[in-house]
């Protein structure tokens, strides 16, 4: 490469033109001279499919430098292998975060062509492969583009947030939460991301799920106490698996112990057949509380239904005379505040 350095480009060119593509990556490895021939070479000889083949398969293997000789070639990322998954779904999926960040920004913006929102054959984006997977890194780059689209569906109709949360995946839940995501969508089961989370024993997933949903609204039991597809909710399915801490979160939020599955079994019954006496324990504890509160209630409205109404006879007749009262008391004070034996303002005057 001493000898190769003192003679010029266009020298270069034509000893390196008719080199394969293996041996234009190496020369681009080398240095600075070097990488813009290698481009210019790879500009010219290559047709625009087979840049963006090999930048496919640079972007699968998260060799930063090629891919980056391949963009300055004219290399685009919208190809797609047999499966639908561009170069930029195998970055994500692979959690190549660098190689993420070049293939979408270009010095600081976004990158023109780059379709962050593409979906594979399976219906999933860069954004789920990214969270099925936890790559944080990646899941920051793409939830912040200001294009990107949070809430997009696969073909089960899941979401990135459901996929995360399904896996446990804590801080992909969180980035994700705080990007805009929501929770209440459903899959083709009717799971939600708190009924998978429930599910599966991801205690610290199901405490953000809960202080969004209480961010929200003070009081949303809606989103507790969906039904998916066999009418299980969070709180039955966290009964049935033992999770002893879920199933306490869910019972302060709110959650309803009256529901029953397509069985016919509450919350309760799927506790105490599978052996989680801890829970039972819990559950009938708070079932307790809750007869206290509709016996509670019901004494209340007891009380309400015995007193008149606003519009009944004797209602009237009590607004009358206490109207009446409070005329005559006004008088009485007007006359001795005037030391009058009567008051100007009586209309009996």
């Amino acid at each position: 490469m001493a000898e190769l350095s003192d003679m010029p480009d266009e020298i270069l060119v034509n000893i390196f033109e008719n080199s394969n593509y293996n041996e234009l990556s190496n020369l681009y490895k080398t240095d600075e001279r070097m990488r813009g021939i290698a481009i210019d070479i790879i500009r010219r000889k290559y047709t625009q499919f087979h840049k963006d083949l090999y930048l496919m398969r640079a972007s699968n293997r998260g060799d930063t430098q090629i891919v980056r000789m391949l963009i300055k070639a004219g290399a685009k990322s919208n190809l797609k292998d047999d499966y639908g998954h561009t170069a930029l779904m195998l970055a994500s999926m692979n959690g190549h975060t660098e190689t993420v960040r070049m293939l979408v920004i270009d010095e600081g913006t976004r990158r023109e062509g780059v379709d962050i929102n593409e979906k594979d054959n399976g219906g999933q984006t860069p954004l789920m492969h990214a969270s099925e997977n936890n790559h944080l890194g990646i899941v920051r780059i793409l939830s912040y583009s200001p294009d990107i689209i949070m809430n997009t569906k696969d073909r089960q109709l899941n979401t990135a947030l459901m996929l995360a949360s399904n896996r446990g995946y804590t801080e992909i839940v969180r980035m994700l939460l705080k990007a805009g995501a929501d929770r209440k969508i459903r899959n083709v089961f009717g799971d939600t991301a708190l009924i998978d989370a429930s599910e599966n024993g991801h205690t610290e997933i199901v405490d953000m799920l809960l202080k969004a949903a209480q961010a929200v609204r003070p009081s949303e039991q809606y989103t507790i106490n969906i039904q998916n597809g066999k009418l299980e909710t969070a709180l039955m399915l966290a009964s049935k698996n033992g999770h002893t801490e879920i199933v306490d979160m869910l019972l302060k939020a709110g959650a309803d112990l009256t529901l029953k599955d397509f069985l016919g079994d509450t919350a309760h019954m799927l506790a105490s057949r599978n052996g989680h006496w801890e829970i039972e324990e819990s559950l009938e504890l708070s079932y307790f509380s809750y007869i206290k509160r509709l016996e509670s209630q019901q004494e209340r409205d007891k009380q309400m239904i015995r007193r008149p109404s606003p519009s009944s006879p004797e209602r009237r007749e009590r607004l009358i005379r206490d109207a009446g009262r409070s005329l005559r008391e006004s008088l009485d004070r007007d006359r001795q505040m005037r030391g009058l034996g009567r008051s100007i303002y009586d209309p009996t005057n």
